[in-house]
């Protein structure tokens, strides 16, 4: 993954992805990156932000997509994805009423991750992995 570079933004690339996600530091403070997934696989970090100051709702979310794909172009854009979070699902389809050209994604690896866990915290496979 690289770090972003303005001089990127002068630079004409379709069917950008544009992944999110939030999570908690150490400290406590609410973190969101916004990263940058061209075609060719190359990730970018467009920006990571401290949102600890905000409430994290829907349209606080997707004014914030909008911000990146808009700073980028939004012609260049074709999804936006993020864990299935009920307000990234809302932020997502906000953007997407904006502009019906980015289409909202789900990200499977979150959903592979979540179901894992949920397995894992079964009685029969904390057994299973005690034989070991």
């Amino acid at each position: 993954m690289y770090f972003l570079k303005r001089a990127f933004f002068k630079i004409a690339h379709s069917y950008i992805t544009l992944g999110l996600d939030g999570w908690k530091d150490p400290n406590g403070k609410s973190i969101y990156a916004f990263i940058l997934i061209l075609l060719s696989g190359k990730e970018y970090i467009h920006s990571v932000k401290d949102f600890s100051l905000f409430s994290h709702t829907a349209e606080f979310i997707s004014k914030e997509i909008l911000k990146v794909i808009d700073d980028v172009g939004f012609e260049n854009f074709s999804s936006v994805v993020s864990d299935n979070a009920s307000t990234m699902v809302a932020a997502k389809k906000l953007v997407n009423n904006k502009y019906a050209h980015i289409i909202p994604v789900r990200c499977i690896t979150h959903h592979i991750n979540l179901l894992t866990n949920d397995i894992m915290k079964h009685e029969f496979q904390n057994q299973r992995f005690q034989n070991v």
